[in-house]
Formats: structure tokens, C-alpha cells, sequence
């Protein structure tokens, strides 16, 4: 697996370092380049990668298995969610399917009810 392409320094955006890691590994599993079912690099491994402390990518770690892109299991190592999962589930920051836009300039955003629903109520 190649060293993933992580620049240290200053953001547009102020960050913390655990987060700035959790998004590039969600960018690499989002491209592929970490695929589902695939182990996640060790803890070492990759603070390695990344030039951070083994505590950075833990907290990165306890990040994406909140999004539910990766699972953890206990002297076995952290692996990728599978696909099945990754479609379900949307990841933070992540661009919109095109065909749901596609769907929602149809539809002028309106959802599709089936015959004899009820109507949506407006809250007051």
C-alpha cells in the first residue's frame, strides 16, 4: 500500500489533527484506495504514514467507526465497512449522489408517495 499523500501543514480551515486524518482516510476509502473488507494499516503503521502520534490515530480510528466506515475487533485490527454498509450510511463532507439530484430536479424535491398515503403534516 503506498504512503498516502497527507501534508502536515497549515489549513484553510482550522482542524483538529485527528479529524484532518479521519477525512483523508475517509477520502481513501471513498476512492478505493482502501477497499471494503480490507484491514486498516496498524496503529503504528499508520502514525508512521501520517507523522502523528499513535494517539492521533486512534482518536482518527474512534472517528470513522462513528461515520460506521470501519469496524474494530479486539487483538484482531480495524477493517473496512463493507460496501453494503458504506452505501447505507453517508459520509460527512462526501458529495450527493448524482442520480438523488438528478431525482430531486425531477421531482422539484418532492418524494414520490405511493397511491392513498396520507399527505405529510406541517409541524406548527
Amino acid at each position: 500500500m503506498e504512503d498516502p499523500e497527507f501534508d502536515l501543514g497549515e489549513t484553510e480551515e482550522p482542524a483538529y489533527l485527528f479529524m484532518r486524518v479521519a477525512d483523508h482516510v475517509t477520502m481513501r476509502i471513498t476512492t478505493h484506495d482502501l477497499r471494503p473488507g480490507s484491514r486498516l494499516p496498524g496503529e503504528r503503521d499508520l502514525a508512521s504514514q501520517y507523522g502523528v502520534s499513535i494517539g492521533t490515530v486512534r482518536r482518527a480510528t474512534q472517528v470513522l467507526r462513528e461515520r460506521g466506515l470501519v469496524r474494530t475487533l479486539p487483538a484482531k485490527g480495524s477493517f473496512i465497512a463493507p460496501i453494503s454498509r458504506l452505501r447505507r450510511r453517508p459520509v460527512p463532507g462526501a458529495r450527493p449522489d448524482p442520480t438523488s439530484i438528478a431525482d430531486d430536479a425531477r421531482t422539484g424535491g418532492e418524494t414520490e408517495r405511493p397511491e392513498g398515503a396520507a399527505e405529510p403534516f406541517d409541524e406548527p
